[in-house]
């Protein structure tokens, strides 16, 4: 009997050690898939953070994009108490060619009247006409077509040469003002000194031919190394200058 107690005695300290090996079995298989589960976590954590970097890069990009659209959007609508019309007449003159073959007269003064017109035409209430289609219009056929459409100012746009510095402008009887205006606002951006306005009305075939108030801008000299770079590199910054001299010329009037 004793022998048989014993013997099952000794048969349940076996079944208990097995299940303590099963339960150590199954308590290591547990905290391996814990561990496993928590390593796929730090993954998933470590892709959202890499998705939110990228997130935050592309957003950065965006925001670049958005400031370049406001600083381009900055221009002011400008609607006058009346309505009046301007031609722009950029110089068809090719063979004037630029310093060091740096191009030439015609080509360079078509790009800023082209900026000039864009700015006129969508921030104004100006009708805007323009001979800056290249080539263009000879001068003669420009003046005839201003004067055919009866408009109220005609500003020619040229540079200049001759061994000088500096801008100028030539104004007819009654566009000292205008001219003025232009003059003025152009020299805010220009490092050289002003040659001032001048009096076209008897010298200058535009000035003269023409019927509207006219005025022809030389904006600098292309003969001299400095000044021509100077065109070819700040063409917009001309054109705008340009556009707010014409413009506080009509907020005056």
């Amino acid at each position: 009997m004793k022998k048989l107690n014993v013997s099952i005695l000794l048969i349940c300290l076996f079944f208990i050690s097995g299940c303590k090996e099963i339960n150590d079995s199954i308590s290591s298989n547990l905290e391996s898939i814990e561990n496993s589960s928590s390593n796929v976590i730090t993954n998933e954590d470590s892709s959202s953070i890499t998705s939110e970097d990228n997130s935050s890069s592309i957003s950065s990009d965006s925001s670049n994009e958005g400031v370049s659209t406001e600083t381009e959007d900055e221009n002011i609508y400008y609607s006058f108490k009346n309505k009046y019309s301007i031609y722009i007449n950029p110089s068809v003159q090719y063979s004037n060619t630029y310093i060091n073959n740096l191009g030439n007269e015609g080509t360079h003064m078509n790009e800023i009247s082209n900026i000039l017109v864009s700015l006129l035409t969508s921030y104004t209430n100006l009708y805007v006409y323009a001979n800056n289609f290249l080539p263009g219009k000879s001068l003669s056929n420009s003046v005839k077509e201003s004067n055919n459409l009866d408009v109220d100012y005609h500003l020619a746009i040229h540079s200049n040469a001759g061994g000088g510095k500096g801008s100028e402008i030539f104004y007819s009887k009654t566009s000292y003002n205008f001219s003025k205006s232009i003059l003025d606002s152009l020299n805010d951006i220009l490092p050289y000194k002003t040659r001032g306005l001048k009096d076209g009305s008897k010298s200058l075939y535009e000035i003269k031919s023409t019927t509207a108030s006219a005025s022809l801008l030389e904006i600098l000299f292309h003969d001299e190394i400095s000044q021509a770079k100077f065109i070819i590199n700040n063409k917009y910054e001309i054109a705008y200058a340009i556009y707010e001299g014409i413009v506080s010329y009509f907020l005056k009037k």
